[in-house]
């Protein structure tokens, strides 16, 4: 009898028997301790903001004006309407004007977070200079944005109007997002409220009380230089929109004039822009020649030029007029500066009633590239057309080409948790929103990980790389066991560094900056470099031991063995603890 004979048959392994609610419960579980990190670093940072906000709504120093206002001694108290500053000297005497976009850029987010830029004005309107004060986007492209000679210098010279009613400026490339987040920022500032630099005081009542006998009072509405009139009672008698500043970009011989529009309403009309009829135009102040303003003044035909058209018609009309004979100039800049302001008053009142999601989201070629990409990729990925070698091969030339060298469209840390501070970028970032969206929904609804496997360029190259690679080495079972703790350790770093502010960028510990070679560091083109020369010898190495992105999409992705407890979950609860520590201890 051989030997064997005598030993015991080794028992069959049981079969693990599936357990599926108890999977939902877990898996329900880890994202909603994911959910609960984000939202305490999104409170953490309304915290932060609001404690800012009231140590010191102002953040300008003299210093930060200085080399284009040389003289400047102090700042004069906020404008009510625009909140623009006045750049004093040691004698009173206004030198400028200086604004910052905060807070009300904040919403707008660039590729990780909002920026607050100073921007200062000579006493004419005109833009100085603008600078980025401070910024809560990637480091790495903020520097880049800052350091591009042909974006924020390309706005000196521009007035406050045209800044304002600018539509589209080229971004920076490589910092596309960061920096139309910029652009966006200080037009939205701007077009608030208009600088008033001509004529800053609003105009008394007594100028249109030939036109509504019994006018007691001009009060300012929502809209910039529009006026309700008002009687003793505090009953509307029409409304008054004057032409400065919305139209001070208009000069006549010398200057701009300031002109005030007499509207009326309607009979049983609301003032809606649609029920407002001209009813007179009067002349105010003025920086031109005051005799050809006289002139104009005098004229008895020229206050009615535009009496009886709606608002809506006015914005319309033609400003070529014959004009005023021996102020011609001068008249005809007056009209051109009235229908100007109709324009830019109908214009306002149009996109508040167009408001919505769909009507404001910036699309653009390369999101819909994106978009029909990733539409590619969910077919291919769920059929049976991913066993085709020739069109999997396409598809990652596409990846790596379009999602990574032309947009550096990668999932980050920097970025998730830049969004988790400041708000997703849902309007101007649409094609990284929308690949975001499927890393994280595919794994929970397929079980697949979609992003890692067919969406991220890093990845295609590692695959491509490991594919063609002619040399091989296998670690041993220890080193893959000690290394596979790496990339969670990672994600626990990035967690610290977020929740308890330390002065060290995420961007730092991954590679996806790289792929935005302009404007990335020597930490993260290290860090790349390394991982893909490590997929040589190693299939996947950066994936399997170094991408903290890569282990947290594989921690929310379910499995058949979605309903055990892991070292993913300790490491989780003890990321979502020193959220909770930092939140509370500093608070």
């Amino acid at each position: 009898m051989k030997t064997a004979d005598l030993q015991p048959e080794s028992t069959p392994p049981i079969p693990r028997t599936p357990r599926p609610w108890r999977s939902l419960i877990v898996h329900a579980g880890r994202l909603l301790l994911v959910a609960a990190i984000l939202i305490l670093v999104r409170l953490d940072q309304n915290r932060f903001l609001a404690r800012e906000a009231a140590l010191a709504e102002w953040s300008v120093t003299l210093e930060d004006v200085q080399h284009v206002l040389p003289n400047v001694a102090s700042f004069g108290q906020p404008n009510e309407r625009t909140l623009a500053r006045p750049v004093l000297d040691a004698d009173g005497e206004v030198l400028g004007h200086a604004v910052q976009t905060a807070p009300d850029s904040n919403g707008i987010i660039g590729f990780s977070g909002p920026s607050n830029l100073l921007l200062v004005f000579d006493k004419g309107g005109v833009l100085l200079d603008v600078r980025v004060l401070f910024s809560g986007d990637t480091r790495d492209h903020v520097e880049r944005v800052k350091t591009d000679e042909g974006f924020l210098p390309r706005f000196r010279g521009m007035t406050w109007n045209e800044l304002a009613n600018s539509t589209h400026v080229d971004g920076v490339s490589g910092a596309t997002l960061t920096s139309m987040a910029m652009y966006r920022g200080m037009v939205q500032r701007l077009g608030g409220s208009q600088l008033n630099v001509f004529f800053p005081d609003d105009p008394p009542s007594r100028w249109v009380a030939r036109v509504y006998p019994g006018v007691a009072s001009l009060t300012p509405t929502e809209f910039d230089g529009e006026y309700s009139v008002r009687d003793n009672s505090g009953a509307q008698l029409g409304v008054v929109l004057r032409t400065s500043p919305l139209a001070d970009d208009v000069r006549g011989y010398q200057g701009p004039t300031e002109t005030l529009i007499c509207l009326a309403m309607d009979a049983n009309e609301e003032s809606h822009t649609e029920a407002l009829r001209v009813r007179r135009l009067v002349l105010g102040r003025s920086m031109d020649n005051a005799e050809y303003v006289d002139d104009v003044r005098e004229d008895n035909n020229f206050p009615d030029l535009f009496s009886g058209l709606t608002l809506v018609e006015l914005a319309t009309a033609n400003p070529d007029i014959d004009g005023v004979s021996g102020a011609t100039y001068t008249s005809r800049a007056v009209a051109k500066a009235v229908v100007q302001t109709a324009q830019i008053r109908v214009g306002k009142n149009t996109s508040e009633q167009r408001r919505g999601l769909w009507a404001t989201v910036e699309w653009n070629l390369y999101d819909v590239g994106i978009v029909l990409l990733l539409t590619c990729i969910l077919i291919v990925g769920h059929t049976h057309l991913r066993g085709w070698w020739g069109l999997r091969l396409i598809v990652q030339l596409l990846v790596i080409v379009y999602l990574g060298i032309i947009n550096g469209s990668l999932i980050s840390q920097a970025m998730l948790f830049g969004w988790a501070r400041s708000g997703v970028p849902w309007l101007s970032a649409m094609g990284l929103v929308a690949i975001t969206a499927i890393a994280f929904a595919v794994p929970t609804i397929s079980k697949k990980n979609l992003y890692c496997t067919h969406i991220c360029p890093h990845g295609a190259v590692q695959q491509l790389m490991s594919t063609y690679s002619k040399w091989r080495y296998r670690l041993g079972a220890k080193w893959r066991q000690f290394l596979s703790f790496l990339p969670g350790l990672l994600l626990l770093w990035c967690v610290l560094t977020v929740v308890a502010r330390l002065r060290f960028s995420t961007v730092d510990v991954e590679p996806f900056d790289a792929w935005l070679f302009r404007v990335a560091g020597w930490p993260t083109i290290a860090v790349a470099v390394v991982g893909l020369v490590a997929s040589l010898f190693v299939p996947m190495a950066y994936c399997q031991y170094g991408c903290p992105t890569g282990v947290l999409l594989r921690y929310l992705r379910r499995h058949a063995r979605s309903d055990e407890f892991t070292w993913g979950d300790l490491l989780g609860v003890a990321a979502l603890c020193l959220a909770l520590g930092f939140y509370y201890c500093t608070g």
